[in-house]
């Protein structure tokens, strides 16, 4: 995204309080961006003091110089999606063969520290490739799950990135906070579905010339939400079709 649109969306956001946290993500790799840095930095002195910034990245790029140039950017939580606990399985599951250099990189960063960093070592849960024995070994190797103390392991389930993996088998009631809770804002400016919509099939509106408060107050897009909260999920393109929650 370019800085200049991305700096627009900010300066919008910081005018709205209930804005928390800001998640740079999405559906290519956040560290391949030079002006990543930049754009940490900008959000921070922009929006309010106590929002919270984190990156999600698959580690393909991570070294040490880059864990001190996020801490010193003044970013809130990295995510690292290892998915394995050796060589051979990460290779298989996101065809990366680099386990041997992130490893120690990640191993480094917790013993020594990274100040107020938030560090999480990521993996999915699914059958076929991650799960049972494997699944003790991670949880093992990163000191338990991160939501306890000295804890680095997150480990979630297998989305069916709303149908495309797999149909779901029962009527979706449930709210989606994914849907409810976040903006998702593409590279481009467009504001889609949700992070599971990667084609943005359902595109609500175009931050290069409309605002942020104009796109949410959209009927369609009010309408998506509304229809969340009614238990009528199962009312709603893409939504009816995805197992995320």
């Amino acid at each position: 995204m370019s800085f200049d649109l991305y700096k627009k969306i900010i300066d919008e956001a910081a005018t709205i309080p209930l804005i928390e946290r800001l998640t740079i993500t999405g559906l290519g790799e956040p560290t391949l961006d030079p002006g990543l840095w930049e754009k940490i930095q900008y959000a921070h002195k922009a929006m309010h003091p106590k929002l919270e910034i984190d990156v999600y990245t698959n580690g393909s790029t991570l070294t040490d110089e880059m864990l001190h140039r996020f801490q010193k950017a003044g970013l809130s939580g990295l995510y690292v999606s290892v998915n394995g606990v050796d060589r051979l399985k990460r290779r298989e599951i996101m065809g990366l063969d680099d386990y041997d250099r992130l490893e120690p990189v990640l191993l480094k960063a917790i013993k020594d520290g990274i100040g107020n960093m938030k560090l999480t070592i990521a993996a999915v849960q699914e059958k076929d490739l991650f799960d049972g024995e494997e699944v003790m070994a991670f949880l093992k190797k990163w000191g338990g799950p991160y939501n306890q103390e000295g804890g680095h392991a997150f480990l979630h389930l297998e989305g069916n990135w709303a149908g495309w993996n797999y149909p779901v088998r029962t009527t979706q009631r449930n709210v989606c906070c994914r849907c409810t809770n976040h903006i998702m804002i593409l590279v481009d400016g467009r504001v889609c579905l949700c992070c599971q919509d990667f084609e943005g099939l359902i595109i609500f509106g175009d931050l290069n010339n409309e605002t942020l408060r104009d796109i949410y107050q959209k009927d369609e897009y009010v309408n998506y939400r509304q229809k969340q909260f009614e238990g009528k999920r199962g009312e709603l393109n893409l939504c009816k079709t995805c197992t995320m929650i």
